[in-house]
């Protein structure tokens, strides 16, 4: 009887142990902060080699709230994204939804956005990475050379 009993409570930690992973939200879920960003193609090897200059240059920009990812749980996000020259900025403000998933014949994880605006470009996919236990998120747009990127802090 005792085993019985001590199978039974095994067995209903290990199935409450799964519902608990299952349940979880996605750590990507939240608002996301850009801290830093790199680009082999325009020479940046860190934000700091961004320079805005009388050319027209723009930088992405670092300024709290003015480059943001918001995921949400179901399915949803927005971004803000501002880009600074000496004259200018530009401003573009997306929603859609999102998704995880993989490209056919990769092993990489992505996320896979469709834009809701009507634009030319209506979906878009990024190679992503969490560290520094999910308070760091790395973005890299498919398309670009495998060094660009763009390095988010969680906000929240």
């Amino acid at each position: 009887m005792k085993k019985i009993l001590l199978l039974a409570f095994s067995l209903s930690i290990i199935a409450c142990s799964e519902n608990d992973s299952e349940n979880s939200p996605d750590p990507i879920i939240g608002k996301w902060q850009l801290v830093d960003f790199t680009s082999t193609m325009l020479g940046w090897q860190s934000s700091s080699d961004c320079i805005i200059d009388e050319d027209g240059n723009y930088c992405p920009s670092l300024i709290e709230d003015e480059y943001t990812w918001t995921f949400s749980e179901n399915g949803n996000y927005s971004n803000s994204l501002i880009f600074r020259s000496i004259n200018a900025s530009v401003n573009e403000n997306h929603t859609g939804t999102w998704e995880r998933g993989v490209n056919p014949g990769e092993s990489v994880e992505i996320i896979k956005f469709w834009r809701s605006t009507n634009e030319s470009l209506n979906w878009e996919s990024f190679e992503f990475e969490l560290n520094n236990n999910n308070n760091s998120l790395v973005l890299k747009p498919d398309g670009l050379p495998q060094y660009d990127k763009f390095i988010f802090s969680r906000v929240y």
